[in-house]
């Protein structure tokens, strides 16, 4: 049976893992790694910052969520990806082999990019901010608000 591994429980790999067993079935074994017990579900986060929901809302629990869908679920860090003999090393020393390999491990916001954004900006992009735009909001009086996204590149 081929081995596929995805590297990354976020959106774009819990949608691979989804989509694969959608198609496919378990004729193929799907290892899922990831270095957190949880994923946090985006989409809802803005249901965190305007309605105050808490983040366990938005948090899926990957362990339970996989191995309940067929898949294995290896929760820990990849310190090596050796492409030419298919193979990662794991932080706790293990080795996994795969046939295919789904690198989908997001990416890291760097919000001081933006001038000010650390005093005066506010994103829904994560749990930490999704809870800071909520205090915020809470507070908020009335006046100008200013919204926007950047471009991907």
């Amino acid at each position: 049976m081929k081995k596929v591994v995805i590297l990354g429980a976020g959106f774009a790999g819990l949608h691979i893992f989804y989509k694969i067993r959608h198609l496919v079935g378990k004729k193929i074994d799907i290892t899922v790694i990831d270095s957190r017990s949880h994923s946090l579900l985006k989409p809802s986060l803005p249901e965190v910052s305007f309605e105050g929901a808490p983040v366990s809302h938005s948090l899926i629990e990957l362990k339970h969520t996989l191995e309940g869908r067929g898949a294995a679920f290896i929760q820990d860090e990849v310190l090596h990806v050796d492409a030419k003999n298919s193979l990662l090393k794991l932080k706790n020393g293990n080795e996994v082999h795969y046939d295919y390999i789904f690198i989908t491990v997001g990416a890291v916001k760097d919000y001081d990019a933006v001038k000010g954004f650390r005093e005066f900006g506010y994103s829904v992009c994560d749990d930490i901010q999704a809870q800071r735009l909520w205090k915020r909001v809470q507070k908020f009086e009335g006046g100008k608000i200013v919204t926007g996204a950047a471009k991907s590149t």
